[in-house]
């Protein structure tokens, strides 16, 4: 799925993307992410498969997304996992604080929230506890 935005290169040139990805490498981005995600998935107190699935999706048809290394995705999401399963509040409220650092780099806030919204839209019903989550995130990054 091509993105269009004056801050990322045209997916035409495989090159300037590629060092464009190296920028999307990194912790920060990777943490909020997830976290993003995990807040979402979990916003109607539960995970479902197609909402995890529906992540794994959105995270290997973007080029960039799909720079991140998949060990670290996987461990981050483990931690929410857990997090979320032993105290959703607090866990949501930890995820939103990891996905407000990336606020001051809106090209990258702006990713985050369209994987989320693609992540909410995977099973086809947006529940107004889904739409809250993306809410949320969306004041979170500054959005």
């Amino acid at each position: 799925m091509a993105h269009t935005s004056s801050n990322r290169p045209a997916d035409a040139d495989p090159t300037q993307l590629t060092a464009f990805a190296q920028e999307f490498r990194g912790a920060l981005m990777l943490e909020a992410l997830v976290a993003a995600c995990a807040v979402i998935s979990y916003a109607d107190a539960r995970s479902s498969l197609i909402e995890r699935w529906r992540m794994l999706e959105v995270l290997a048809e973007d080029p960039l997304l799909a720079s991140l290394p998949k060990a670290a995705l996987a461990e981050e999401w483990a931690t929410h996992r857990q997090a979320f399963t032993a105290n959703p509040a607090a866990a949501r409220d930890a995820a939103l604080r990891q996905v407000a650092r990336l606020a001051p780099e809106p090209h990258k806030a702006r990713m985050v929230l369209d994987a989320c919204i693609r992540i909410v839209n995977a099973d086809q019903t947006a529940g107004s506890a889904e739409l809250q989550a993306l809410r949320a995130i969306a004041a979170a990054l500054k959005l």
